[in-house]
């Protein structure tokens, strides 16, 4: 299982940008994607026409496979020509799944589910990917479909889900979450209902 920091943590090298005239500043922007042609996250337009995607931990590449509702961190420059038009150009796109796991639990009424002791929380702007029948959440069979969920952790330790997948093959076991009741002496933590027991666990 993999514990995750939140996305863009260990970003990667940058591509080269184009060279225009005007001012140039970092931009950084997070949030989920609502629109993918000039992708748009949280009200915000970036051009990523020469961008690099980064997601959920395989190589880096100019393959565009973004999804609506994915939770993404995107790092570029903000431009502004003499004709004072301000674009932002985006660098990389860093997309990290906010759990992966076998689905414990489904609410009836299809408003929650529960994966790898985490409750999450869905409501009528969550994007439920084709992947799953009927794109609905009621269709997910417990103890047996594997998904991944991309959301925001809210302070009482929840996750909105922005998006819902299934994934196929061999699970990799991941989540992102508010650490509490950690035991330095015994090495182990809970994130939501999951204890973590990290005693032989990489952690430098």
């Amino acid at each position: 299982m993999t514990i995750r920091r939140a996305p863009g943590a260990w970003p990667p090298a940058r591509p080269r940008l184009p060279n225009t005239s005007g001012s140039h500043v970092s931009s950084v922007s997070s949030g989920p994607v609502t629109k993918l042609s000039n992708v748009s996250v949280s009200g915000t337009e970036y051009n990523n026409s020469n961008a690099l995607y980064c997601i959920d931990g395989e190589p880096c590449t100019t393959e565009n496979s973004l999804k609506l509702g994915m939770v993404v961190e995107v790092q570029g420059t903000k431009q502004s020509s003499r004709q004072s038009a301000v674009t932002r150009v985006a660098a990389t796109i860093t997309f990290e799944e906010t759990v992966e796991g076998v689905v414990q639990s489904v609410a009836q009424d299809g408003s929650s589910l529960i994966v790898l002791g985490q409750f999450i929380a869905v409501n009528p702007k969550t994007v439920i990917d084709a992947s799953i029948r009927g794109r609905s959440i009621r269709n997910l069979t417990p103890g047996l479909d594997v998904i991944g969920v991309g959301g925001l952790v809210t302070s009482d330790g929840h996750i909105l889900a922005t998006l819902i997948m299934n994934r196929t093959g061999n699970p990799h076991y991941e989540v992102q979450g508010i650490i509490k009741n950690h035991d330095a002496r015994n090495n182990r933590f809970e994130i939501g209902q999951l204890m973590v027991e990290y005693s032989s666990a990489d952690i430098s």
